[in-house]
């Protein structure tokens, strides 16, 4: 995550735009030709739908309160409740759920849960590279490769774990060197949350970050 003086509010619009036109050709690429049904992906997409389906349960269980709604959700992240074969972290299913409950439940709706992560992504790619050479055009053109690039361009427009672990890992990464040493509370507050959701997104979060 960025600091005042590596990023500004006109870096982050830009970043977004080019997130904004990746998102419209893959949106136009997967009409076609649809990326979402590798044998991982779809071990994924058969995860994400029972994690969709129990959430919807849950929330319209009406004997439940509110609390005990809350609770059973937080039990749909433990590895014992068998969602997955692989018993692989919730995350990602979870926000995909919540894009699902607002966009309806379509394969467009995996796209914007890719571009989530993308953002995150580019951001935090921004914010490195900025912090190395101190200028935004090479930073602007690192993310204009990332997006291009077949590994992460083409994992953006599928349903796999190893995308959003990517993304998380990198935000992970500039968070990191934002903390200066873990003297800046901010950004080690915001650090932790980071390795928080990285690990709840994909457990091997913890090694590519030590």
């Amino acid at each position: 995550m960025p600091d005042k003086k590596s990023i500004t509010a006109k870096n982050i619009l830009y970043i977004t735009l080019f997130v904004f036109i990746h998102f419209v050709i893959s949106l136009i690429y997967s009409s076609s030709i649809p990326d979402f049904w590798g044998h991982d992906a779809i071990g994924h997409l058969d995860s994400y739908n029972f994690f969709f389906q129990r959430f919807l349960k849950i929330i319209h269980n009406s004997k439940l309160n509110l609390l005990e709604k809350v609770y059973n959700i937080l039990n749909l992240f433990e590895a014992r409740n068998g969602i997955s074969p692989a018993n692989w972290p919730r995350f990602t299913y979870f926000l995909t759920t919540i894009l699902s409950l607002i966009f309806g439940k379509y394969w467009v709706t995996i796209l914007i849960s890719n571009s989530i992560f993308l953002l995150i992504l580019s951001i935090s790619l921004f914010y490195i590279v900025k912090k190395i050479i101190d200028k935004d055009l090479p930073a602007y053109f690192t993310i204009l490769f990332i997006l291009s690039s077949i590994s992460i361009g083409g994992s953006s427009r599928t349903y796999i774990l190893d995308f959003p672990l990517t993304c998380m890992v990198t935000a992970g990464i500039a968070a990191l060197i934002a903390t200066k040493s873990f003297s800046n509370r901010k950004f080690s507050i915001i650090f932790g949350i980071i390795s928080g959701v990285g690990i709840l997104t994909k457990a091997q979060f913890a090694f590519f970050l030590w």
